[in-house]
């Protein structure tokens, strides 16, 4: 039962961290209805980032975290104006889209790869210390990620029933026609949502990396997490896209208790699977009947 515990506990843990991927990815499908592909792509490079900053320039953990999300969030804008713009001003289908999103995401894990080598690439320190938190035990490291990713969420949350122009992302997914028409400027707002996403992106990047290290080639597991709890969560619910993190995060911590670590990517596709089959539109998204979606 102990063992249950502290796998659930580091479950959620990881579910924080993991809300934060879902917020980032949802945060540009809702609003852009790109299938950001490339977000896999963009977590490699924001781990890559921070752990040149800190390993090989020697840069403070915290003065790293900082600049890695400042660089990821020009990252991002420079993503949207130069890669994605060039689609929508086209009317390029969603599905071309789509497969040029893979391309970029590949492109960008097989550059990382090229530069840096296939190695898991680690930080060197010292031994977290841990704290006994009643039958569990958590580093202290751990409980930094929990904070931090409680208090992004939490900001980005306040974020959205404050400040008007983070209503205004959710009118650009329903009807990108009439921000135009209300004068508001489109394409500065798809770069602020992408710098963003890129910036949310950036933050369970480095906290992981500081944990687990870097590898060029782990981009497509995040990107299926941020995704299947996206999916999970339903498509236009915020709070469902936390939930959905958190309920992935526990039951890949059940899967390591019952099973093997070596379960957990089959389990996250298998849930995507059982979703789109049973509850299209998610678990928290009240399902309506017929003749209210007509």
């Amino acid at each position: 039962m102990n063992l249950l515990l502290q796998l659930l506990a580091n479950g959620l843990v990881n579910g924080t961290l993991f809300a934060v991927l879902a917020v980032g990815f949802g945060l540009v499908w809702r609003t852009t209805n790109v299938f950001h592909v490339a977000y896999g792509g963009l977590y490699v490079g924001c781990a890559y980032c921070f752990h040149i900053l800190v390993a090989r320039l020697g840069t403070p953990v915290w003065c790293g975290l900082l600049l890695t999300v400042a660089l990821a969030g020009l990252a991002g804008a420079l993503i949207e104006i130069g890669f994605y713009r060039p689609f929508y001003r086209k009317q390029t289908s969603a599905g071309a889209v789509l497969i040029a999103s893979l391309g970029l995401f590949v492109t960008l894990e097989n550059m990382i790869a090229l530069g840096f080598g296939n190695e898991l690439q680690t930080l060197t320190r010292a031994t977290a210390p841990a704290l006994q938190l009643g039958l569990v035990m958590l580093t202290q490291l751990q409980i930094v990620q929990f904070v931090a990713g409680v208090s992004v969420i939490g900001v980005f949350w306040l974020l959205v029933r404050r400040i008007p122009i983070f209503k205004a992302f959710w009118a650009i997914g329903d009807q990108p026609e009439l921000i135009s028409a209300l004068g508001l400027p489109l394409f500065r707002l798809r770069a602020l949502v992408f710098a963003i996403s890129t910036i949310l992106v950036a933050v369970p990047a480095a906290l992981i990396t500081l944990d687990l290290g870097a590898d060029p080639h782990m981009g497509m597991s995040y990107l299926l997490v941020a995704a299947v709890s996206v999916l999970v969560g339903g498509r236009d619910s915020y709070c469902g896209w936390v939930g959905g993190a958190v309920l992935l995060a526990l039951l890949q911590s059940l899967v390591v208790w019952k099973f093997s670590a070596r379960w957990i990517d089959l389990v996250t596709f298998g849930l995507l699977v059982q979703i789109l089959i049973f509850r299209p539109n998610g678990l928290f998204v009240r399902q309506r009947r017929v003749e209210e979606a007509t």
